[in-house]
Order: C-alpha cells, then structure tokens, then sequence
C-alpha cells in the first residue's frame, strides 16, 4: 500500500487570442534560468536544444525537443494540452 501525496496546481492562465499557427514549428533554445539546487549545480553541462512543436490530431501540441547529453543526441517528447 502506498500514499502519494501532491500539492495543488494552481490554474494557469491562458494567453488570449493565442495564435497557434505562429507558435508551430521549430524553435532553438537561447536561455534557460531556474532557481532549483539541481540546475545550479547542473548548469555547466547543459547545451541548448532545439524543439518542434506541431499539433496533435485532438487539439494539443507535441513539443519534441533534441540536446546534446553524455555526448549523444537525446530526444524528449512532451504532449501539451489545452485547459478545460
């Protein structure tokens, strides 16, 4: 038996008059900045990446994202949907 405990998520915001065929498409990374001990520590190892975002058949978006780790190419997907 196990217990998983999580905080709540506040509601995020949604952009008015979002423009979605502006944001598609690829994007290259130019900053990254967080407060974390994590990345303060990790920071000096980590390279920029470049993402595509393209939309998902229901609505949302896939936002893939290729950076360099341990001298190899590594991929990440993340799926990103709408609120409501």
């Amino acid at each position: 038996l196990g217990v998983l405990q999580t905080g709540a998520q506040p509601q995020v915001s949604l952009q008015p008059n979002f423009q979605q065929d502006k944001f598609l498409g690829r994007w290259y990374t130019s900053g990254l900045a967080s407060n974390s001990s994590w990345f303060r520590e990790k920071k000096s190892a980590l390279s920029m990446c470049v993402s595509v975002v393209a939309p998902t058949a229901d609505g949302g978006l896939n936002l893939t994202s290729t950076f360099l780790r341990k001298e190899q190419c590594e991929t990440r997907t993340l799926l990103l949907r709408p609120a409501g």
